[in-house]
This record gives C-alpha cells, structure tokens and sequence, in this order.
C-alpha cells in the first residue's frame, strides 16, 4: 500500500502543474498515465482479501475528467468510476461530473470502490421509469412469458460458460427468473435521472429496456417497448431484450444474448451455445431455473445507508484435496505440494514426456547412466 501511495503522489506531482495550465494530456494518457493506473489498480485488485481495511487510500489523489478536455487529480470521494463507456458522453448536466480516467475496466472498479471509496457512476444516477401502456393482455401475454421461459435456459447456459462456482450459477437462475417475472411489455418508454439530487439530462431520454435492481443485483422492476406480436420479437425488440438481460447480467453478453433471442429454433440456440463452448445441458438449465428457491441463496446483507456502494469482494472455491499416485490422501488441512520427477507422471497410466533440448534427464534416464 504505501508503493500504491507513493506511485499516485508521483503521478501528482509530474502532471498537475500541466492539468491546471490547460496542457493537452492525449498522448501522456495514452503512454504514461493510463497504463500506469491499469498497473497499480489490476496488482490492488490481485491483493484483494475479505480482511482488507476499506478506503486505506481515501486520501490519495486521481486523475479526473469532466469529459469536455478538462483534468485535475482529486480525492477519490469526489471522483465517479463510469461502469459503461457511453455514460459519461451521453450525461448532460450544467455542473461538471468529474470520473476517473480509466472506464469499463473490471479491475479498476473492484479496486477503486474498495481501497479508493470511489463512487460508480451508473449506481449513483437515480432513473425514474415513465412506461407506457400495456400492449399484450390475456392470451398474448401468456405465449410472450412462455416464450421467454422457454428462452431462459439457454440464457443460463451461455453466462455458465463463465462461471466455475455453483452458487453464482443459481444466483444467475434466481435473478433471471425475477426478471423474467417482472418484466412488463409496453407500448414506450421515457427515463428520467438524477444524480446527487441534481437533474441530469440524458442524451437519449427513449429508452428501449430498463431494469431496475437493487443492492444485491435483484431485479425489482423491468420494462421493454415491444409491439402488438407476442412473438417472435423483431429486430428492434429482439435487441431490447437484449439489453434488459444485459442490464442485469452485464453488457459483455450483448451479442450472444441477441444471437439466442434470434434463434428460431431450439437447434439454433444449441449450436450458438456449442460456439461459445457453453454447456448444452438444457433440460438441467430448465430445472435448475423453474425450481430455483428465491429465498434460499440470497446472502443476508447489513442495512446500508441509501446511496452508500457495497463491493463484494471475489471469493475462490476451496480446492479438493489431492489423491497421490499410491492412493494416499492427505488430510485437507495438510497444505505441502508433492513433487515428482516429469516421468513419473501418467496420463491413463501411460507415461508422457516432453523434453527440451536443454532439458535435464529425468530420474529413470540417469539411473541408467
């Protein structure tokens, strides 16, 4: 931590006297500053544990821009992190909004929230919804919720393509299957938005989705513009849904969504997924997504403040304890690594061994020798 501090004051005192006179930093952003900050914030973001002091660098200066050319280095509490690229362009407001100079970086955000206390821009924007009416009733509404409960597995099954933890998996059922439900077909949609009680305007108040979820990620409330045709979903609406799925899963998964809710077969849906190298185990998809409990893997969170960002820390796996080539197992608390000479090593019983030119012979050659 102290390297940390001693890295963002350097940072400070080479380019502060060049943001206050007006330089232009393009080229130093491109080369010194930019990847310096990515350094530091993916090393932070490696060193992360659940027992890390929050905020230890609360009082360190960063790099900030009100989008319209102008730079100064700030304390992280006034500084917003802007989860999504088009954001900060598309957000018109007569007082400046100051975000830090790297966006849509994963492991800056991690790292910011936690050691920095920075704020992200997105979670801060109150958005107030003005759906419109209500274009399927009865029997078209039916088939429209049946044809998204048909889609929702391959859905799961394409985010399980990234995933290696049982929990995240039915968290993702769970939250897919509260979108799913509360997800409302109308004929518009207008956003508004503010940000620290100030009204923002925003460059695009037609919105074609828009989900609202809460501090732990569940959706609570989801609107999309769609037409009088139940289904299929033509262009416009096939990318809407897109992107309400998007909106609660992350906007990495834009085009895949799109691609399986184009899909006019199931055959289709299976072979995009068999593309992506993602499971194709649809009917356990399906069962796992009807019979999700929605209360059982919902993790009980303190009460927060309103307004106050939680980060969640990544938690890995605990590993399975090792079996060795003589049917040992060690206790799981027994943490030494056994080592073994490469021809010792089976692959179905038979030995494979790969040597370099430089390599040295392994233990059976030189008993030989």
């Amino acid at each position: 931590m102290e390297d940390a501090r001693l890295l963002l004051r350097r940072l400070r005192n080479i380019y502060s006297s060049q943001c206050h006179s007006g330089h232009h930093l393009r080229q130093d952003l491109r080369e010194v500053l930019r990847p310096a900050y990515r350094n530091l914030l993916e090393l932070l973001a490696s060193r992360e544990r659940p027992d890390d002091e929050p905020n230890t660098l609360k009082d360190e200066p960063l790099l900030a821009t009100d989008g319209a050319g102008n730079y100064h280095f700030s304390k992280p509490e006034t500084v917003f992190y802007a989860d999504r690229r088009d954001t900060r362009d598309r957000i018109q407001s007569d007082q400046p909004i100051w975000t830090f100079v790297i966006e849509a970086f994963p492991a800056a955000r991690s790292s910011l929230t936690h050691h920095f206390g920075v704020r992200v821009l997105e979670e801060c924007i109150a958005w107030y919804p003005r759906p419109g009416e209500l274009v399927l009733e009865n029997s078209a509404l039916e088939t429209f919720r049946s044809e998204l409960n048909e889609l929702a597995p391959y859905v799961l099954a394409r985010i399980a393509a990234d995933r290696s933890d049982e929990h995240l998996t039915r968290t993702d059922a769970r939250r897919l299957r509260h979108l799913l439900e509360r997800l409302e077909p109308v004929a518009d949609l207008e956003l508004g938005c503010e940000l620290e009680g100030h009204k923002v305007n925003f460059a695009h108040f037609e919105r074609d989705a828009f989900v609202r979820c809460d501090t732990n990620g569940e959706p609570r409330q989801a609107f999309i513009v769609w037409g009088e045709n139940s289904w299929p979903p033509d262009t416009r609406e096939a990318e809407a849904l897109a992107s309400a799925l998007c909106d609660v899963f992350g906007s990495g998964y834009f085009e895949p969504f799109l691609a399986l809710v184009q899909a006019k077969t199931s055959d289709m849906r299976e072979r995009i997924l068999r593309r992506a190298g993602a499971p194709v185990d649809i009917e356990e998809q399906r069962k796992l997504f009807l019979t999700v409990d929605s209360d059982r893997d919902v993790t009980t969170q303190p009460t927060k403040p309103e307004g106050d960002i939680k980060t969640v820390l990544a938690t890995t796996p605990v590993e399975q304890p090792a079996v060795f080539p003589d049917g040992d197992h060690r206790p799981q608390h027994f943490q030494s690594v056994p080592l073994y000479w490469p021809d010792e090593l089976l692959v179905e019983g038979e030995p494979i061994l790969v040597c370099g030119p430089n390599s040295e012979p392994g233990k059976k050659e030189r008993e030989k020798q």
